[in-house]
């Protein structure tokens, strides 16, 4: 588990820890995609699916509810097929999550089933974005 002194800052990455990280649980390559759904999840909705000051209210909010993006929810320029991704990614428990199955799963859902996977598998895929030498890192 990450540790980070600056109290804002640990729960930024707190709210992004798995429910079975979260409660000590065994876990495996699902966390990974837990934590994905919760960054998707973000970017989508601007704010983060779970809210609390401390980790002890992130914790009680992941084990109170399940999160989903509802269909009013969804912003214009996002489809359905990414709020059904990012639902099925946050889900809390890892056997219901998208993955638990394999990688297959992710990639071959709707949102994601026409990305040329090959092409990034052989580096053929152009960045969109390259900084400049010159930028602070």
């Amino acid at each position: 588990m990450i540790q980070v002194e600056h109290r804002g800052i640990w729960v930024v990455i707190k709210s992004k820890i798995a429910p079975e990280v979260m409660c000590r649980m065994n876990h495996s390559f699902e966390v990974d995609f837990y934590a994905l759904g919760v960054i998707a999840y973000e970017f989508m909705l601007y704010k983060r699916p779970y809210m609390g000051r401390s980790r002890q209210e992130i914790r009680d909010a992941v084990l109170a509810k399940q999160v989903q993006v509802t269909q009013k929810e969804i912003p214009r320029g996002w489809s359905i097929e990414a709020a059904d991704f990012i639902n099925r990614m946050i889900q809390r428990k890892p056997s219901n999550r998208l993955g638990y199955n394999g990688i297959n799963e992710i990639k071959n859902h709707p949102w994601l089933r026409n990305f040329p996977w090959n092409k990034l598998l052989n580096k053929e895929i152009q960045s969109p974005f390259i900084p400049k030498s010159t930028d602070d890192n």
